[in-house]
């Protein structure tokens, strides 16, 4: 029997008050991956979830072309099961705690972009396993 291989929760973004992008992070070892994000100070912006099956890393900060391929990506709210279209993305206009399933089949790259930020401070953590 294979063990399950996890990756320990990694900061994508910590403490983010602007519109900005993570760094890419390589998940191709991990079969699942959960995104939660965490909201103060009277946020007010839209959290989107990128990824990329290209083999170098993208980048996020520039537009998606044949030479930097990306996407959104949607993700499925853990705490009512609803799915976000990734293109529309997560919008935070609370103090929260969240967490989501990540679509991620066969993604090399997975990060998030910050836009429509109006206002708060804004985490977003990392986690995963393989099955």
């Amino acid at each position: 029997m294979n063990e399950r291989k996890w990756l320990q929760s990694t900061k994508l973004l910590d403490g983010a008050t602007s519109t900005t992008q993570s760094n890419p992070y390589p998940i191709e070892d991990y079969a699942n991956m959960m995104l939660t994000i965490a909201s103060g100070d009277s946020p007010e912006a839209t959290v989107k979830v990128v990824g990329s099956f290209q083999l170098e890393c993208p980048d996020f900060s520039q537009g998606a072309d044949k030479d930097n391929q990306w996407s959104y990506i949607s993700v499925r709210n853990l705490e009512d099961w609803t799915n976000i279209d990734g293109t529309t993305g997560i919008s935070i206009s609370t103090e929260w705690v969240e967490s989501y399933l990540v679509n991620t089949p066969w993604l090399r790259w997975v990060g998030v972009v910050i836009n429509s930020y109006t206002t708060g401070t804004i985490d977003v953590s990392l986690n995963g396993f393989s099955s």
